[in-house]
């Protein structure tokens, strides 16, 4: 069997990196899996490892502006799987093209979250939004699998969104493999830290749907009870 992956919409931050750890600890022989493909732009291909059983494929036009990439992805790409591909994996969770089977996977709960979605009144991030709502449904509805990263985004989709998912079997495959006991606990004093502060990174880009300020709050109430803590918010966007 040859697996192809979509990395046509993947530039940079999460996406990138989840697929680079993905590719980096696979053992595809053991599914049955001869060989994956990567089609992707120089951006996403650069840091992806090299194996032997993976082939990267770059395509010029996915180093080029949004609306090129989608062209590629929806006219070239399905031609391209045809070709070689047994199945099409496509992370991105977009794809309206015609290329069967396929598996994608469901990551941005902000298009689908109304409340969220609607917190950016109406403007271009907006509607921008609400295209990738349509996009994305259809993608979901004709696929032949779905992944979902959590309890809550499965749930969601079952309970609001059941008309995307008739006959579509669906996957809870969270990123990341640590589980912490329900039983665990972690106490943090001054004099443990010998007087130094507990510092908190979040590496994330700025957006309000990611509620950034409600973390900023959790610190502040924790700090008020003389718990020594730095919080240190790295990213772009808002």
């Amino acid at each position: 069997m040859i697996l192809g992956i979509d990395a046509s919409n993947l530039r940079a931050g999460g996406g990138i990196t989840h697929l680079l750890h993905l590719l980096r600890v696979a053992e595809p022989q053991q599914h049955g899996i001869d060989r994956v493909i990567v089609w992707g732009g120089r951006n996403p291909l650069e840091v992806l490892p090299q194996q032997d059983w993976l082939d990267l494929r770059e395509e010029g036009e996915l180093n080029r502006p949004l609306p090129k990439r989608l062209w590629w992805q929806q006219t070239k790409l399905g031609n391209l799987a045809r070709e070689e591909c047994d199945l099409l994996f496509v992370p991105g969770g977009l794809y309206l093209g015609d290329f069967r089977p396929y598996v994608t996977m469901f990551q941005n709960m902000q298009i689908f979250e109304t409340s969220e979605l609607n917190r950016e009144r109406f403007g271009k991030e907006w509607l921008r939004l609400r295209l990738l709502h349509v996009a994305q449904s259809q993608t979901f509805r004709k696929a032949s699998g779905l992944i979902c990263l959590s309890e809550y985004s499965r749930n969601h989709l079952i309970q609001y969104y059941a008309d995307l998912l008739d006959g579509v079997p669906m996957q809870l495959i969270p990123h990341g493999t640590a589980v912490l006991p329900s039983d665990s606990s972690v106490e943090v004093r001054a004099e443990i830290l010998g007087h130094k502060n507990f510092k908190i990174l979040c590496v994330s880009t700025i957006k309000k749907y990611k509620h950034q300020w409600n973390l900023i709050d959790a610190v502040g109430l924790l700090r008020n009870e003389r718990i020594p803590l730095e919080l240190h918010l790295v990213g772009g966007g808002d």
